[in-house]
């Protein structure tokens, strides 16, 4: 897989910042790597290791998430460093991610078991600490999905066994990151469409996970979702009725009508349900040789040429 850094260039005067603050993903089979074989022992090592989290009240109330996450993004700097002073330097850019996945995670069940000791409300540095650490975790998680040989996801999937680790916490966490990927892989088999991860404050407040914009310029932010079965399904607002869902679906377009607010954008809300076969994770075998029904319906509605693609919950939104 190739990663498009955001594109920072101005065009016209006019400064468009949907390209530049998002990361485009250009996927290719022949690009999915594997893990050097002492990675397994520098996680194990680091599932292991008391690693204290910054106390709530650090973060003295804030709302920026950024704010969270960068506060995080130097604590894993500092771990991974002295892992590699103890056990030697990590090989790949993914050695590397893996890793600080791990210490994601750890610090993530600290907060948790932090928070089932109160009485009362979670304190909102504590909610806002939890909810950065989940986003952080699934979007390191779909790039390494994307950018591994299929052989190394069950063995990834296990390291939620290590002493120290929450295994539950961290399955929950891979079969949402493997959904992301599929889609990834299936919406690659269009050239038309060019795909983009959504960013923190997307997948935190708005429920988007993944953005595509057709080469006429339309889009559609989807929040993906994973439910049992071999199909994969999507709603628009454009299609039949359906009556479950309504509070994901109310989500769905509350966060992409605040998506078009910022962006200057009028990108379609849409729900994905990734089937998923039996426990596991989904199958993730590259891009399909035939594309998806549900990618080219959705191809066809960022076309313009369908009104009733899929399928669509209505309820009623208040706008304004």
């Amino acid at each position: 897989m190739i990663l498009c850094q955001p594109d920072r260039r101005q065009e016209n005067v006019v400064l468009d910042r949907f390209p530049m603050m998002h990361l485009e993903l250009r996927y290719h089979d022949d690009s999915r790597w594997r893990f050097r074989a002492d990675v397994r022992n520098k996680c194990r090592s680091l599932a292991a290791k008391l690693i204290l989290p910054p106390e709530p009240d650090y973060f003295a109330e804030s709302s920026d998430l950024t704010f969270y996450e960068r506060i995080f993004e130097l604590l894993l700097e500092d771990e991974l460093r002295q892992e590699a002073a103890q056990s030697g330097e990590w090989g790949s850019h993914l050695d590397r991610q893996l890793g600080e996945v791990v210490v994601l995670q750890r610090l993530l069940t600290q907060y948790k078991d932090e928070e089932q000791l109160l009485n009362g409300g979670t304190p909102k540095p504590l909610r806002f600490a939890r909810l950065t650490l989940g986003c952080m975790i699934q979007r390191r998680l779909t790039l390494i999905l994307l950018d591994t040989h299929p052989d190394q996801h069950d063995w990834i999937l296990r390291l939620g066994q290590m002493w120290g680790m929450d295994e539950q916490s961290w399955d929950d966490q891979m079969v949402g990151a493997g959904s992301v990927a599929k889609a990834v892989q299936e919406l690659s088999s269009v050239g038309s469409l060019r795909i983009y991860l959504a960013t923190l404050l997307e997948d935190a407040f708005w429920k988007t996970d993944v953005i595509v914009v057709h080469q006429n310029g339309r889009g559609a932010c989807l929040n993906v979702k994973t439910r049992r079965g071999a199909n994969t399904e999507f709603f628009t607002p454009k299609s039949p009725a359906i009556n479950d869902d309504k509070d994901e679906w109310e989500g769905t377009i509350a966060g992409t009508d605040s998506f078009n607010r910022v962006f200057h954008r009028t990108f379609e809300p849409t729900l994905l349900f990734v089937g998923r076969r039996g426990g596991g994770l989904s199958d993730l075998n590259g891009v399909p040789s035939r594309t998806p029904s549900w990618v080219h319906s959705l191809n066809t509605v960022l076309e313009g040429r369908a009104s009733s693609v899929g399928r669509s919950i209505q309820v009623p939104i208040n706008v304004g």
